[in-house]
């Protein structure tokens, strides 16, 4: 079930951002939220959060820069490395996508009473632990050098 809520979620954002004028994939999206979320970002530290690779995200950022909505500046402390930053199109973008997460949520949980909604709540947020803690573990695992 958790697989086909999933995709199932996929699919609404993927409808719904065809709705839009925007040019953007909601991969592109995602990678705009990320962005937004850790300001100044280099791409190796976007891959580790988007759990990609470095050569996945350089190609996936060469067009948003383009598009007017990444920032792209050479990094002081590194002068090979790129820092990333959104430009204002990219804030609203991701404002605007937020907004969507927010009212899919209340869409989806409209029909689940309060008892219903927390259990849900709590249901998800163990589950979200248990990931989190999994995938601490294998990265560490990774950085020794011990592969799962």
């Amino acid at each position: 079930i958790i697989i086909s809520v999933y995709e199932k979620i996929g699919k609404v954002e993927t409808q719904m951002n065809e709705y839009t004028d925007l040019n953007l994939t909601i991969n592109e999206i995602h990678i705009l939220e990320k962005i937004g979320e850790n300001h100044g970002i280099n791409i190796r530290d976007l891959a580790l959060c988007l759990g990609v690779t470095t050569a996945t995200v350089t190609v996936a950022i060469q067009k948003l820069p383009k598009k007017g909505y990444v920032l792209k500046e050479k990094s002081r402390s590194d002068l090979r490395g790129v820092i990333l930053s959104l430009t204002p199109d990219g804030t609203r973008v991701v404002r605007s996508h937020n907004i969507f997460h927010i009212r899919m949520v209340r869409s989806m949980t409209s029909g689940l009473t309060n008892e219903e909604k927390n259990a849900l709540y709590e249901s998800l947020n163990k589950l979200n632990g248990h990931l989190s803690d999994f995938l601490e573990k294998e990265s560490n695992e990774k950085v020794r050098g011990i592969s799962i």
